[in-house]
């Protein structure tokens, strides 16, 4: 039952987490931050956490073809480092059963907890996870709560990605992680800690908040244009000593996807009575403490990549101009700063004939399924979630594109026209963010004066 004060209720909500993250007083360093949200908790109660490594290839063929990729989508303006392939790490989580909910972990190897998992596991259906946290924090131990959740609710198992994380390791270093890990859950190499079968792309659902949403649409932008280039449905890549298939999966649902990196559509100002995300990055501010990290050594403007590439089809998805072939698509969010970027995207999609399912929750903030666990419309959104994955796989034809907005006070449903999420023209929109990549100046160390953001 919603409760009859839920607007007071969101605003002090709203205004706490802005203080408590965005404040100057609460400031944190970049490494801090990090160091904070790599922290890996015992995983107690019910829930199984297998934690692996996914060997590299043996080959430079996906490397490449990713960089091919990129340079082909690009105006050949952009300016980004190779990174190398490396070895893959993340964890597997699934709901385990018979125990009670402040049992320890159990004192087994991962590969005996990956056993138990499976046992535990009823359904086909296979996620793989990219979590949020700005591109330079964020785990899959922080998001264990929500995919305990989703797990549950899907009786399936999930992937969850640890991804290098910036400014370390720019664009497009989590990307490159993220497809060397997809390609894994399809053909999985043989090493001591691969402990899955292959996974049948018809059985895997692409899901992430945040950030993690972002890089989920690069990777199906990726795999849309290597199947494009090779006039082809499914593209075929080398990877360990074979020629093998990279198709899409059978669905992707996205959890308030940040979609624009420049800071420059509409939301990021008219949500801010909504949202508690401030309508720039603070690591821009005058004061933010600087690391070893953070700003760059030799500087740049933007803590995920060079400003040449905020606008990159893979970096940016809002710039994508071709949708045509992407599996069905889940978008949760709240009234949220960065609602702009992901209307532009389903819009897109939409009219090039993508099954689309938008569920907008008013006056809801950013990724408030993880920060707002007991909230009765986080129920909702759990369970829209996780009827997505289940219904993409096993009932493969059921999903009708459409849109709703779900009321604050009573979570009443108003139909919403995927035509007309947004009433700002694409030109114009892609013309903004333009401008705000154009604006960008470079943080510097010591700096004293404000960038002219």
């Amino acid at each position: 039952m919603v409760p009859p004060d839920i607007l007071s209720r969101l605003e002090a909500t709203r205004k706490a987490l802005n203080v408590r993250i965005f404040h100057p007083q609460n400031w944190v360093s970049v490494s801090e931050r990090q160091e904070s949200s790599a922290r890996d908790p015992e995983a107690k109660g019910l829930i199984w956490v297998s934690r692996v490594t996914l060997p590299p290839p043996q080959e430079d063929d996906v490397r490449q073809a990713l960089f091919q990729t990129i340079d082909r989508l690009s105006t050949k303006s952009e300016t980004y480092t190779k990174p190398a392939s490396v070895p893959v790490e993340g964890e597997w989580v699934g709901h385990r059963h018979n125990v009670d909910a402040q049992a320890p972990e159990p004192a087994l190897t991962e590969r005996e907890k990956y056993d138990g998992l499976m046992r535990d596991v009823s359904s086909e259906v296979t996620m793989l996870y990219v979590h949020g946290g700005a591109f330079y924090s964020g785990s899959p131990a922080q998001s264990r709560p929500l995919i305990s959740k989703l797990t549950t609710l899907t009786h399936g198992r999930c992937f969850s990605l640890k991804y290098r994380l910036s400014p370390q390791h720019a664009f497009p270093s989590a990307l490159l992680d993220l497809l060397l890990a997809y390609l894994s859950l399809l053909h999985p190499q043989q090493a001591p800690s691969t402990y899955h079968s292959a996974i049948p792309a018809c059985k895997l659902v692409l899901t992430g908040d945040s950030v993690g949403a972002n890089l989920c649409l690069g990777l199906i932008q990726t795999i849309l244009s290597l199947a494009r280039q090779q006039s082809c449905s499914q593209p075929v890549v080398r990877w360990n000593g074979a020629n093998v298939t990279l198709p899409l999966p059978q669905g992707v649902a996205l959890i308030s996807p940040w979609i624009d990196l420049t800071f420059s559509l509409p939301s990021f100002k008219e949500n801010q009575k909504t949202d508690y995300l401030p309508d720039s990055s603070i690591w821009w501010a005058p004061g933010f403490p600087q690391c070893s990290v953070w700003p760059t050594d030799p500087p740049r403007s933007d803590i995920y990549c060079d400003a040449s590439c905020l606008v990159h089809p893979l970096a940016n998805p809002a710039a994508v101009d071709d949708w045509r072939g992407c599996p069905p698509v889940l978008v949760v969010c709240g009234e949220e700063v960065a609602s702009d970027g992901a209307k532009m995207v389903v819009q897109q999609a939409h009219s090039q004939g993508v099954r689309i399912r938008w569920r907008e929750f008013e006056r809801l903030p950013h990724v408030f399924m993880l920060l707002l666990g007991g909230l009765e419309h986080t129920k909702v959104a759990m369970a829209e979630w996780a009827e997505f994955c289940t219904g993409v796989v096993e009932d493969k034809d059921h999903l009708e594109s459409g849109g709703e907005l779900i009321g604050v006070r009573d979570l009443s449903r108003k139909e919403v026209d995927l035509e007309c999420l947004t009433d700002m023209p694409r030109k114009a929109a892609l013309v903004l963010m333009r401008r705000g990549m154009e604006k960008r100046e470079v943080v510097r160390r010591d700096a004293r004066e404000k960038p002219k953001i």
